[in-house]
């Protein structure tokens, strides 16, 4: 839970993007491991995935074409454990392909590309979603190991996708974001002086009893508390408007590219995995416009509350300090864990619009053949999915 704390040289990971890129994104790992790190799109394009994604003959035409040397086979655990060499891709759940890159007594640490990765099995575990139906103890696997016309292949560039990507659509609004800024400027001032009336009120009124001068601080504290709320009221009017500027550009920007892509890419993709991609895209208007302006808020009013502390009592400030890096290590400690439970939510959802898809596009097929409570109860065990 803590490894973020203790890096170490660790098997590189890929996610995959769509619900057929298993294959390709564990090619991807490998071809990473061994120095090499090469576009999805590339290897989707070496493996000649369909709608119903690869098979292990389209992997191992995949990996020679890069360079390496294949082998598909069916082994026990106990072989595979003390002799393959590692890292080698699964067949998995009989319906997927995950990398294993280690192997220990008691544990065996796997890269699922569709759930996270440095999975940690249990052999137990790992045996019941490895071995085969009708084989027990036995498994499939594929053993690539690289040649010197892998190291000697041509570099393939790797598409820019970092948060870079974002920056023209703010942008191009960037003159809308400076009542928002000054609106978190005034919400950290107003955070300040807070306190100093607390203070006031302690030593000015009751103390000296002063009435007259408690309640013109109360009345401040009460005027100080409404300019937040009135702050806070006109931001989140700004970030609704602009928030909806932005999603409608994103939407229309990734509109045009589908518009633009040939039919090929529509020919090995599932349509719950585009209606997903806009659905996410809600995702990425909350980040721009509710998760962002949140951090930036956070830590601006951390660091008032903090010059504050400091300047009653270092102690004080310290006992903040360690309880605020507490906090955000022990955030930290679960990234790992929620991107592995956000992958499962994109792989769910993105079945579950399948489903819904097929089940609309065919309510005349399914009243002629009376199967209206079969298409609702695999929607329902789809969905079920989503809470376990």
């Amino acid at each position: 839970m803590f490894q973020f704390l203790f890096p170490r040289k660790s098997f590189p990971f890929f996610r995959q993007a769509d619900a057929m890129d298993c294959g390709p994104t564990c090619l991807q790992m490998i071809a990473a491991w061994h120095g090499k790190t090469y576009p999805l799109q590339y290897l989707r394009n070496q493996c000649k995935i369909s709608r119903q994604g690869v098979t292990f003959a389209d992997l191992i035409a995949a990996g020679e074409q890069l360079g390496f040397k294949t082998l598909s086979a069916e082994l026990p655990f106990t072989v595979l454990a003390a002799k393959a060499p590692l890292p080698c891709m699964l067949h998995w759940n009989k319906q997927h392909f995950v990398v294993l890159y280690r192997v220990t007594a008691h544990k065996v640490y796997v890269a699922d590309p569709a759930l996270g990765r440095r999975i940690r099995y249990t052999i137990p575990e790992f045996m019941e979603a490895w071995q085969l139906a009708d084989k027990p103890g036995f498994g499939r696997a594929l053993f690539l190991e690289p040649t010197s016309a892998f190291y000697e292949a041509a570099e393939v560039k790797m598409p820019d996708t970092d948060l870079r990507t974002l920056w023209p659509f703010v942008a191009m609004h960037r003159r809308k974001l400076i009542p928002v800024g000054i609106s978190l400027l005034v919400a950290a001032a107003l955070s300040f002086m807070m306190p100093l009336l607390t203070e006031a009120i302690v030593d000015r009124g009751i103390n000296k009893k002063d009435v007259p001068i408690l309640l013109l601080i109360c009345a401040g504290q009460l005027m100080l508390f409404l300019g937040k709320q009135i702050t806070d009221f006109f931001r989140a009017r700004l970030l609704l408007t602009l928030g909806a500027q932005m999603s409608i550009m994103m939407l229309e920007a990734f509109l045009l590219k589908l518009m633009r892509l040939p039919f090929s890419f529509f020919d090995n993709r599932q349509s719950g995995d585009n209606m997903q991609r806009v659905t996410d895209n809600q995702r990425v208007e909350d980040f721009l416009t509710t998760s962002a302006v949140t951090f930036v808020m956070s830590v601006m009013i951390l660091l008032v509350m903090g010059a504050t502390l400091l300047y009653y009592n270092w102690l004080i400030f310290l006992l903040f300090a360690v309880g605020a890096s507490v906090g955000i290590f022990w955030t930290g400690a679960f990234r790992e864990k929620r991107g592995r439970l956000d992958q499962k939510r994109f792989r769910v959802l993105s079945a579950n619009q399948d489903t819904l898809l097929e089940i609309f596009s065919a309510f005349q097929e399914i009243k002629l053949t009376g199967s209206e409570q079969l298409k609702i109860n695999q929607w329902h065990a789809c969905s079920k999915r989503l809470l376990q």
